[in-house]
């Protein structure tokens, strides 16, 4: 066994189940099947790998592993932005400046993260190993800007 491989498997196993895990404590964001099915492949291939000791079944858990995280990162972020979104409509005629003092500042912060999720999605998701470690921030941000525009609606 290449126990070096095995742990950085394990690392990428229980961050994924950690993304998936926060996803599922809100019930609103409930789209994160693909990350479950993500982790049921990698646990394939290391039984495979146990059983039959192909070294090839380790990089292909390694990959779903990968692909776990991001698809469990992904699904609360397009919620928030789909929900920011919705506000910006429907309080586009009124003057949020001035309730919300940094309103176009997080605008500007919403942009970067559709950015980097095009980025990302063009790329990440057939090469995993490829994808930049944002998501976890844009995840914070995106959830911090939505709390905020839910304050303002109340």
């Amino acid at each position: 066994m290449d126990s070096i491989e095995i742990n950085e498997i394990y690392t990428l196993y229980a961050k994924a189940e950690e993304y998936i895990k926060r996803t599922e404590c809100n019930p609103e964001v409930n789209i994160i099947i693909p990350a479950i099915n993500e982790l049921r492949y990698a646990g394939r291939h290391l039984l495979t790998y146990l059983s039959k000791n192909g070294v090839e079944q380790l990089r292909r858990a390694k990959t779903h592993c990968q692909r776990a995280i991001y698809d469990a990162s992904e699904a609360p972020v397009l919620y928030y932005m789909r929900e920011f979104q919705k506000f910006q409509q429907d309080y586009a005629k009124e003057p949020i400046v001035t309730v919300w003092k940094d309103y176009l500042e997080v605008c500007i912060r919403i942009d970067q993260i559709q950015e980097s999720n095009a980025r990302v999605n063009t790329s990440g998701r057939q090469n995993p190993e490829s994808m930049d470690d944002n998501r976890a921030d844009n995840y914070a941000t995106a959830l911090k800007d939505y709390e905020y525009s839910q304050e303002y609606t109340q």
